[in-house]
């Protein structure tokens, strides 16, 4: 069966140059979205400057660290090639461990932080100073991670939530130049770590499977699509790939039913009262408390910009698979029923209507030769 349609939020193209390398101490630049740059004799200062911020309109940028400008940048190509970019400096990386430490419980910097490359001003020490930056990087990761796991979040509650948010990027900070990859360990930080989920840490595992295959699909490529035309005689030795976008899970829990529920919520809210949406956060809590343990195979994938939850039979499931780890069908096919109680008139019947519907929807592909297996 299809699920419900799930509506995805914009993609995180946001930098973790603001989140992950943050700050060049030294200023903060504010720019109008419609307007070039101002030049240094027009900026703002005092209430006039607390004034436009409060009409908006403005976006902030925010510099990295210290860098070597010896090395050259103009080559650059992309962000996972270190070799063509401007690296931070020792005095970059001492800059940026400081604003990227842990917050304290009243989410202020460490006491003993060293600040003494920053310049102080009238009104502000140099911890102070550095402070400011270490909590904008602080707040925008834990919004980031809040965005990405509602479904975690009705699991385990919003303090519990939080409390293993900020345990979670202390353990495992932000190594990648985008928000997108934040919680992609953090099912196997949650393994380790079962005391944040309680009770419910079988299912809060789940959960966050469930949601970063949710991201995967919504950001995953989509390869070229073999149509109905390429697969109309499939001999032993044909191969097809998986669209990368196309995310494969076995759960012991219908975390899906409840991930769908939470998406629903989140999507009324401001178009009903306060006291309605309490009562569908009770609903949703009691939902969880509720959830019993029952199999389930899911391919979470994408169409027309939409991320979409489609329940499979265990022999499909065991098939895709096996199409993606690049076995031909022959081989894919006698693995996927192995031991599977269905007559072979059912299994022929059984393929027609999946190679059918994985065609209408997109989800072959030729295999990459790396996939290829003899």
């Amino acid at each position: 069966m299809m699920a419900t349609d799930l509506r995805v939020g914009r993609r995180r193209f946001v930098s973790v140059v603001a989140a992950c390398f943050v700050c060049t101490l030294t200023s903060l630049a504010f720019a109008q979205t419609d307007t070039a740059l101002p030049s240094p004799k027009d900026a703002l200062s005092g209430p006039a400057l607390l004034n436009a911020l409060r009409r908006g309109g403005y976006v902030i940028y925010i510099r990295h660290t210290s860098t070597d400008f010896g090395q050259n940048d103009e080559a650059m190509t992309s962000y996972d090639d270190c070799t063509k970019q401007r690296n931070l400096t020792e005095q970059g990386r001492a800059e940026a461990r400081a604003i990227m430490q842990p917050l304290t419980g009243a989410d202020r910097i460490a006491p003993r932080t060293d600040a003494r490359y920053v310049k102080p001003n009238d009104r502000l020490s140099p911890r102070e100073r550095l402070e400011i930056y270490s909590r904008s990087y602080w707040f925008r990761v834990l919004d980031s991670l809040y965005d990405d796991f509602p479904g975690l979040r009705a699991v385990l509650g919003q303090r519990t939530f939080h409390q293993l948010s900020r345990a979670y990027l202390a353990d495992c900070p932000s190594r990648s130049f985008t928000l997108r990859n934040l919680g992609s360990r953090l099912a196997d930080w949650l393994e380790l770590h079962p005391k944040y989920a309680g009770k419910r840490h079988a299912v809060a595992i789940e959960m966050v499977r469930l949601e970063w295959a949710h991201i995967e699909a919504f950001d995953n490529a989509a390869d070229k699509v073999l149509g109905p035309e390429d697969l109309l005689e499939l001999g032993a030795n044909f191969r097809a790939g998986l669209q990368p976008h196309v995310r494969l899970l076995e759960l012991q829990h219908p975390v899906d039913d409840l991930r769908i529920q939470v998406n629903r919520a989140s999507d009324e809210r401001g178009a009903v009262s306060n006291a309605a949406l309490k009562q569908k956060h009770r609903a949703v809590t009691g939902r969880v408390r509720q959830l019993k343990p029952r199999q389930i195979f899911l391919a979470v994938h994408r169409r027309n910009d939409m991320v979409y939850y489609r329940r499979i039979e265990a022999d499909e499931y065991r098939l895709l698979g096996a199409l993606r780890d690049g076995r031909p069908i022959g081989g894919a096919i006698r693995y996927a029923f192995e031991n599977s109680p269905a007559s072979t008139n059912e299994q022929r019947s059984k393929l027609e209507t999946w190679f059918a519907a994985w065609a209408e929807l997109g989800w072959l592909c030729p295999p990459k030769e790396k996939e290829v297996k003899r």
